[in-house]
């Protein structure tokens, strides 16, 4: 209801993968939050680019990887 669509669900060249964050405290919620959207994908199929990204990151998420997810 308060959602703002956008063209891409994340951003363009994006520097997700240099992130020198802090590591979550709580991993798993991340996790969690990207194998939903792992299954979300398979009936919208414009976030797959954007749910690949962020599941580069599932061993060692950051909090830049939580905030862009």
């Amino acid at each position: 209801m308060g959602s703002k669509p956008v063209d891409f669900p994340i951003e363009m060249n994006h520097k997700l993968a240099l992130a020198l964050g802090k590591p979550l405290s709580n991993p798993t919620q991340y996790r969690r939050l990207i194998g939903r959207l792992i299954y979300l994908t398979i009936t919208r199929l414009e976030l797959s680019y954007a749910v690949h990204i962020l599941a580069q990151f599932m061993e060692d998420p950051k909090e830049d990887h939580l905030e862009a997810t």
